[in-house]
Formats: structure tokens, sequence, C-alpha cells
């Protein structure tokens, strides 16, 4: 049967295990397995939603093979669209360091947070057009965890050296309100820009273990 081998071929080019992809599908383990091993088959709401989380038309499912390049085309990041998106996590992380230095009153150079969020905003973009947003959104509660533990991390970084500075120079409203602002964005911007990273990730491990060339 080609959707035996169909949905075993998403599961594995996907790094799922047989749990993981039944609590995709709000199905049990074994649920998986007896597909798997031609044992039942899904009804047709299940069907929708699998045709629907991985963007492979339904009858390609029942009724073919599946070739790779139809339903994870992540996989097949050109070398070029690669080579750039690599620049552009090198330059990120370049900002990033510098934003953290700028976090902690370190160094202060002008336009930083503009410069982040612009090649955040690019890099973004470069995932969202070669990493299906379907697929992607299976690793939406890590990258939630990711995001909610690099806030909070740098939220200590940032406030605590601007608590510092209340307690031992009593700076004016003027300037503890323009510090609170400026702490904020730069706190916002390096979360989200280490989120977007974090996304990058799962591109490039995709690529590496799909052992495709290009």
């Amino acid at each position: 049967m080609k959707f035996s081998r169909n949905i075993k071929k998403i599961r594995t080019d996907n790094e799922l295990t047989q749990e993981e992809l039944a609590k995709i599908l709000n199905v049990s383990r074994k649920t998986i397995s007896s597909w798997e091993t031609e044992r039942s088959f899904p009804d047709i709401e299940t069907l929708n939603k699998l045709s629907h989380q991985f963007e492979i038309p339904i009858n390609q499912l029942l009724e073919k093979d599946l070739d790779a390049k139809k339903y994870i085309p992540h996989l097949f990041v050109k070398n070029h669209e690669k080579s750039s998106l690599k620049h552009l996590c090198l330059v990120q992380l370049v900002f990033i360091f510098i934003g953290y230095l700028t976090l902690l009153e370190v160094i202060n150079i002008p336009l930083t947070s503009f410069i982040l969020l612009f090649i955040t905003l690019v890099t973004s973009h470069h995932i969202s057009r070669n990493f299906p947003v379907n697929t992607l959104r299976i690793y939406k509660r890590n990258s939630l965890f990711f995001l909610i533990g690099v806030l909070l991390i740098n939220s200590i970084l940032g406030f605590s050296g601007l608590i510092r500075n209340i307690i031992l120079e009593q700076p004016n409203v003027y300037y503890l309100n323009g510090s609170i602002v400026g702490k904020t964005i730069i706190i916002i911007l390096l979360s989200i820009s280490m989120y977007v990273l974090f996304d990058t990730r799962h591109l490039f491990l995709y690529k590496k273990n799909a052992n495709l060339n290009n």
C-alpha cells in the first residue's frame, strides 16, 4: 500500500517519532504504527489534517510514492540561497554581540537596533521562503520556550544594570524613562533575533540530515 510507505517517509524525513507525529495529528502512537504496518487506515478528517500539515495533496498520499521535492522543499535549498542565508546569520550574530554589549552598557553604537531589526527581518524572509510554514509549525512549541527563556535572560541582564545605576547614581526621571525604553527595545530585538536564528538552525539541520546534493 502506497500510504503506509508514504506516512513513514513523511515521519522519518521530518525527524519525528511515532509519538510526536501522533500528537500532531491527535491520534495514538499505536494508530501511527498500524498505519505504517498496513493494519489500519486513517479517516478522511485525519487525511485532510495530514495533507494540510505537510502540504501534500491527498491523492499523492494515497496513490503515489512521494517525491521529496513535492512536500519538503526546504531540503532543496539552492547553494546560493544557502550561502546567502549563512552570510546573513553571521552578520546577524555580529550585531547580536554588539546588541548585548549595548545592553550591558559596554559600548553605544548608534543605529544598532535598526540594523539588527533589518537583518532579522531579511533572515526571517529567507526562512519563510525556504521552509514551509506548516512544517515549521511542528517546532513552534520548542521555539516558544526558547523565546521565553531568552526574554527572561535578556531582561535580567538589561534591567539589573539599570537597577544598580538607580541605586548608586539616582538619575533624573527623564534619563530613567529613556533608559527603560531603550533597554526594552534592545531586549525585544535581541530576543526576536535569537528566535529567528533558532528557526534557521532547523533549516540547516534538515539540509544536513537529508544528505541531498543540490
